[in-house]
This record gives C-alpha cells, sequence and structure tokens, in this order.
C-alpha cells in the first residue's frame, strides 16, 4: 500500500512551493493502512496549520506491483532478452552488473519478477544482496590493493558476502528451485571439481558443473 499526499503553499506573489509526501508499507494489511493513516492525518494536521493547502489519499498497488520496478532500469527495460522458456522452473542468483539478478537457468535470460510474483521482502533481500556482491566484485576487477580481500570474500562460503546470499536463496525457493552461482578466477587457479559448501564431487550439466545439495552452479 502507499500514500500520497501532495501540499501547496501559496505566497506573496502568486508562487507557489509544492510537497509531496509518500508514505509505503509492505503489504495492505489493516493494521499498516491503519499506522498510516494516523502519519497521514499528523501530516495534514501540520500543512494545515502552516496554512497549507493539501490533497492526497490511499492507493494501492496495482497487481504487478511497484517493488518489481527494482528489476528494471530507469527507462523500465531490458537489454537482454527475457526468459521465454515453459518448461524451466529453476532459476540462478547471479550478477551481471544489471538490476536483475535472476536468470534461467536452461536458456540464461532473465526472468522477470512478475512472472513468478516475488514480493516486497524478499525484492529488498535479493537487492541487497545483489549491491553488495556487484560492490565486492567491482573490487576485484580493478585488481588493485583491494583484489586479495575480494578474492577471499567471493571464494569463501563462509563470508558475509555469502551467508547473506544463501539466506536469500532460501527465500528464493518458494518461487521455484533457485541455484546460487559461484564465483571462481580460473585464470589463477584450477577450476573447481568438488562443492566448495559440502565438498562433494560436482555433477556435470553441458558447460556446468552443479551441487545439488547446495544448488550452487558453476561455469
Amino acid at each position: 500500500m502507499q500514500t500520497h499526499l501532495k501540499a501547496t503553499e501559496i505566497v506573496e506573489g502568486n508562487k507557489e512551493w509544492n510537497f509531496n509526501f509518500g508514505i509505503y508499507a509492505n503489504d495492505d494489511s489493516i493494521v499498516r493502512a491503519k499506522k498510516c493513516d494516523e502519519l497521514m492525518d499528523t501530516i495534514i494536521e501540520w500543512v494545515e496549520k502552516n496554512n497549507m493547502s493539501c490533497g492526497g489519499g490511499f492507493e494501492p498497488y496495482a497487481k504487478n506491483n511497484d517493488h518489481h520496478d527494482a528489476f528494471y532500469d530507469d527507462e523500465k527495460s531490458q537489454n537482454e532478452e527475457m526468459c521465454q522458456c515453459t518448461d524451466s522452473s529453476s532459476m540462478v542468483m547471479m550478477s551481471r552488473y544489471n538490476e536483475n539478478p535472476l536468470v534461467c537457468f536452461s536458456c540464461n535470460d532473465f526472468i522477470s519478477p512478475e512472472s513468478i510474483n516475488i514480493d516486497v521482502k524478499t525484492t529488498a533481500k535479493l537487492q541487497e544482496w545483489r549491491v553488495v556482491y556487484e560492490s565486492i566484485d567491482r573490487l576485484w576487477l580493478e585488481s588493485g590493493g583491494y583484489e586479495l580481500w575480494a578474492t577471499k570474500e567471493l571464494s569463501n562460503p563462509q563470508s558475509s558476502l555469502h551467508k547473506q546470499g544463501f539466506e536469500v536463496q532460501k527465500l528464493m525457493q518458494k518461487y521455484g528451485k533457485c541455484y546460487y552461482w559461484w564465483f571462481q578466477d580460473i585464470t589463477k587457479e584450477e577450476p573447481l571439481s568438488h562443492c566448495p559448501k559440502c565438498g562433494e564431487v560436482l555433477e556435470s550439466r553441458g558447460d556446468r558443473l552443479v551441487c545439488e545439495a547446495c544448488l550452487l552452479v558453476l561455469s
């Protein structure tokens, strides 16, 4: 649920100052609606005391929820193709330096958040992980003073980064089988043959290696 309010202050010289207030709740429950309503009344009271005019109200999100915008760029467009698979229910959490960190396991194209109807809480957790992952990955790519530290963070399944990622991966399972893409610097080390998380031998899936126990995928 979102609440919006526009307040206009008319001052000398017929100039207008516009103020927009927004209140957002994670769902449209009655409890949250009441709290938003109370807060909006407080804002309206303040506005009127300061000789402003105002108007506003409650407006529910559209069926394709606004929080899905987090998966798109400013123009709400994707440079890559979106997944069109009809027989695949598996996805992969990975970073491509794109707002969308979900790709289809089969075709490797982006999965639209609308197609799985991902909720607000999971969206927030997923995007938080994506931003952290990309920040550390950029340090590794820069090959500067932070490269060694970044490599350890990306290669260690016990790092804060991956602990955060694995928690999000658990949340994603309710939307379908969700794998976690694993980092490898194959220019400096031998390709992995065992799962970095549980130690089991990785299974070959075409040009990928997979651990079904941990739902990790490497390529």
